[in-house]
């Protein structure tokens, strides 16, 4: 998914550079290792065209469930906190204690209180004194905030419950990479031995081409679109259009994104079923011969001939 990182980052808490490398570690190790389970698979058990296509069907139906599943994994990270605090005044972060300070243009970097009360910003707080804790990482203390009297406030202030949510989810990510590529070996199986010997580089070529345009392509803007809709706070500094979304509802983008993949694989398990009703005698496992004039040839060349004396 291409908005994944985006997604983890507003939902978990997760800073996207930390995102990028647990997907790359867990992601890659899990498709990797499913991968090469298709391949002792199809082998070990001698799989038939229909078999892998079936095979195929339920990895589409086993990964549509993780994605269902994930709907409920849920939790309250910093950032779904501010929204919740935002709810109880139509997301008007403007308050007495800040009236004066022009936060309109503050972008948003969640502080608490040492008892745990979020603001938007410490613009939004009232801070007039920043203190720097540490400079690897950065940690910020603000101070003199009139929102807070007598407190400080800073990011490490902020708590969340999402650590066991973000664990688990990283767990239906190796298992859903492994079963995702436990499919890939019988379902190229499938498609190069569908076709004739000298048309497979076409069909290869074709089903790249295919995935791109009705894939790839619409991908991106359906998922932003479904994103964007899920936005409660946009981030307008730029004039009156719309900026980068600040704040989403929680519940609407992790529903809204997991059921837009699952009524997607839904369409794609439609074709499975379309594959194993003609796939019936399909061998994905042996070459099988075209013509009897290709088994001479074959014969042929694999024929050795004496040396024959140079006539004078």
């Amino acid at each position: 998914m291409v908005f994944l990182p985006k997604y983890l980052e507003n939902h978990y808490g997760i800073p996207q550079y930390k995102v990028h490398l647990a997907i790359a570690g867990f992601g890659v190790f899990g498709f990797a290792s499913g991968t090469i389970n298709g391949g002792i698979l199809t082998k070990l058990y001698k799989l038939t065209g229909r078999q892998a296509a079936i095979l195929v069907f339920i990895i589409s139906a086993i990964n549509c469930s993780f994605f269902l599943g994930k709907t409920f994994l849920g939790c309250h990270s910093i950032v779904n906190s501010v929204g919740a605090k935002g709810l109880q005044t139509h997301f008007n972060f403007t308050e007495s204690c800040n009236v004066d300070c022009s936060c309109e243009s503050s972008t948003i970097y969640p502080v608490c209180t040492e008892t745990g009360v979020p603001f938007y910003s410490p613009c939004h707080a009232g801070c007039r004194g920043v203190n720097v804790i540490s400079q690897n990482p950065i940690q910020l203390e603000f101070s003199n905030c009139e929102c807070a009297p007598g407190s400080i406030v800073k990011k490490e202030f902020c708590k969340d419950d999402c650590e066991w949510m973000t664990k688990i989810f990283f767990v239906t990510v190796i298992l859903g990479g492994f079963v995702a590529g436990t499919g890939v070996v019988p379902g190229m199986l499938l498609l190069i031995r569908s076709v004739p010997p000298e048309t497979r580089s076409i069909s290869l070529g074709l089903q790249g081409f295919v995935v791109s345009l009705i894939g790839t392509l619409p991908s991106p803007i359906l998922y932003g679109a479904v994103i964007d809709s899920a936005c409660l706070v946009w981030d307008r500094t730029c004039g009156d259009g719309d900026g980068h979304c600040s704040i989403y509802d929680p519940t609407k983008l992790r529903v809204r994104l997991h059921l837009l993949y699952c009524c997607i694989r839904l369409i794609s398990m439609m074709t499975d079923i379309w594959v194993i009703y003609y796939s019936k005698h399909i061998n994905i496992l042996e070459e099988v011969k075209g013509t009897e004039e290709t088994d001479e040839a074959n014969d042929l060349a694999m024929k050795t001939f004496p040396p024959q004396p140079i006539a004078e």
